[in-house]
This record gives structure tokens, C-alpha cells and sequence, in this order.
């Protein structure tokens, strides 16, 4: 009897003879087959054993998954950014900005606080271009992670995509939060750094990346059920 293969990447069923999986386009690796796919429990930690708690691990995976890409959009769209605290005379206002603003207004319009000390400089920018780069790619894997969990993709490529979003997010809350300290610091020396501070929810989103990447690298994929 033939012995049945399966694609590294997204563990669909493949033809013995096949260079290319046919669900995830990726080149296949001959060695690959079924024995790959056996469960070896040889080893465990806290995370296996608290998914096993709530039910089928795969199952509950793919609920945190869904959660942590839908957690991260909202606080990537509506939670990351500065506050601006303004004295007009009399008058004390406070002006909430998204970090892309904030950052547009810096690189391109000499900023709202470049008088302070705050100018543009190879720090600003190498941070501006992370920041871009992480807001981009969190926001294409969201997307891919959801569309892989409805296509009902192999459960390992599930957690590949949960490590690579963890990534992203530590990337672009990392990014925003040194960016607004060094912020502070510019204004400190002015005595002014009361005016500006950084919204709670980009440390937020920085820790929960931060338990998510923990989380995926400690799932131990031969303990999951074949599929």
C-alpha cells in the first residue's frame, strides 16, 4: 500500500508524485510523509496543558486565533497613538492623534513640536520606516490568518501565522512607544513633557503580541490532533 504524504507547510493531502501542493502553492519536500503527522508525546508544558483544559487544543487555537487578530486590528486602528496636551492662554485642550498622523506631521511637516528639540533624524526615521513596515504586515496577516482558519487550513500553518503576528505587533507597538519616550525626553529638556504622552493601549497591544509570540512558541505542534 502506498504510503500517503502530507505538505509540510499546510498539511493537506498531497500525490505521492506531486512537486507542488495544490492548496498552499509551496514546493514539496519528498521526505515529507505520513509518519510526520504521528503524534509523539515525549514532552509538555503549561501551554499544552492548559489547552487541553478547554476542550480539543486545535478548537481552542483557532478561537484565540480569531480573538488575537480581531484584538490587535482594533487597537492597531483605534488605540495606537499620542496624546497632545495643548495650552491655548486660558484655554487647555488635549488632542488625541493616531501614530501615523503623528509620524506624517513629523517626517513631512517638520512636526508639531520640532521647536522643542523634536527634529527629524536617522532614529525618527529608521523608526518611521519599522513602524510602516509592521502596520502593513500585521494588517495583511490579520487577514490571512482569518481567511486560513474559515478555509479550515492544517493547524500548524495556524500557529506559524499566530508567531508571525506576534512578530508584527511587538514590531509596531515597540516602535510607536520608543518613539513617543524619545519624544518625551526632547520635551523634558524644556520642562514640557506633560504635553505630550502615549496612549495605553499601544503598551496594550505590545504585551499581548508579546504573550502571543510566548504562547505560539510553546505549543508543541506533534501534540495536536492529525488533520
Amino acid at each position: 500500500m502506498e504510503e500517503k504524504k502530507f505538505c509540510q507547510y499546510c498539511g493537506s493531502p498531497i500525490d505521492s508524485e506531486a512537486k507542488f501542493c495544490t492548496k498552499c502553492g509551496k514546493s514539496i519536500n519528498g521526505e515529507q510523509n505520513a509518519s510526520a503527522q504521528k503524534k509523539v508525546y515525549q514532552q509538555t508544558n503549561f501551554v499544552m496543558d492548559m489547552l487541553r483544559n478547554f476542550g480539543k487544543p486545535n478548537s481552542v487555537i483557532r478561537i484565540i486565533s480569531i480573538f488575537s487578530a480581531i484584538f490587535l486590528a482594533i487597537v492597531q486602528f483605534f488605540g495606537m497613538g499620542y496624546k497632545l496636551n495643548i495650552d491655548a492662554w486660558i484655554v487647555s485642550k488635549t488632542e488625541k492623534i493616531s501614530a501615523i498622523k503623528f509620524l506624517y506631521r513629523l517626517v513631512f511637516k517638520s512636526g508639531d513640536v520640532s521647536e522643542y528639540g523634536v527634529k527629524l533624524n536617522f532614529l525618527i526615521i529608521i523608526c518611521c520606516l519599522a513602524f510602516i513596515i509592521g502596520y502593513v504586515v500585521l494588517l495583511i496577516v490579520d487577514a490571512l490568518l482569518i481567511k486560513y482558519i474559515i478555509s479550515d487550513y492544517h493547524i500548524d500553518t495556524i500557529v506559524d501565522v499566530d508567531n508571525g503576528m506576534s512578530i508584527c505587533g511587538m514590531v509596531m507597538f515597540g516602535v510607536t512607544i520608543i518613539i513617543g519616550m524619545y519624544i518625551r525626553s526632547k520635551l523634558g529638556e524644556y520642562g514640557m513633557e506633560d504635553m505630550f504622552s502615549i496612549n495605553a493601549m499601544c503598551y496594550i497591544g505590545f504585551v499581548y503580541s508579546l504573550v502571543l509570540q510566548i504562547f505560539s512558541k510553546l505549543i508543541i505542534k506533534s501534540q495536536l490532533e492529525d488533520e
